[in-house]
């Protein structure tokens, strides 16, 4: 089986700046295109996806839209946060992340919610501070939508994983 993740998608504006940011980004330093999100749940190599469609579509439709404040823009060596933009958890995303803690309490997962805006190996230090000075987030993400994306097994390490990801499922939060 493949493993699930579950994102959140920004509204179509946001998302559509996000993109062309991801998409500079990639296209600057030789990675692949991914669209933005925000992982609020991951299962490794888990559930029929027959199982895990209802549950996300009833999820979507008892929890409203959400709206994440910015903490900041930071950078890393792990490759899933080579660069990204880290959020606070609000109540409703608590709310969403419980609901699906308890639907699927036999697969843990921790929140820890980000929006990568790059995904590369050996980025340098240099080029992840130039682009930290230069990159504009906006200080507050409104989050309107599910997304179950299938994946390869494993853990994401290079740029070509990207690849594998698949769209299964969109469903629309719950209008507040």
């Amino acid at each position: 089986m493949q493993d699930i993740s579950i994102w959140l998608i920004p509204e179509k504006k946001q998302a559509d700046s996000l993109q062309k940011i991801i998409n500079d980004l990639a296209t600057r330093y030789g990675a692949y295109f991914f669209l933005p999100h925000i992982t609020c749940y991951h299962l490794n190599n888990s559930l029929p996806l027959n199982q895990i469609t209802p549950i996300i579509e009833r999820v979507a439709k008892e929890c409203p839209s959400i709206t994440l404040d910015l903490e900041g823009l930071f950078y890393s060596d792990q490759f899933t946060k080579t660069f990204f933009a880290r959020y606070r958890i609000s109540p409703f995303l608590q709310l969403l992340y419980e609901k699906l803690r308890k639907s699927f309490s036999s697969h843990p997962y921790n929140l820890t919610p980000h929006l990568s805006l790059i995904y590369k190996n050996n980025m340098s230090e240099e080029d992840k501070q130039k682009e930290k000075a230069r990159i504009h987030i906006p200080q507050q993400l409104l989050l309107d939508r599910l997304m179950i994306i299938t994946e390869k097994g494993g853990p994401i390490s290079q740029e070509k994983d990207v690849l594998d990801w698949k769209v299964i499922g969109e469903f629309r939060l719950s209008p507040e």
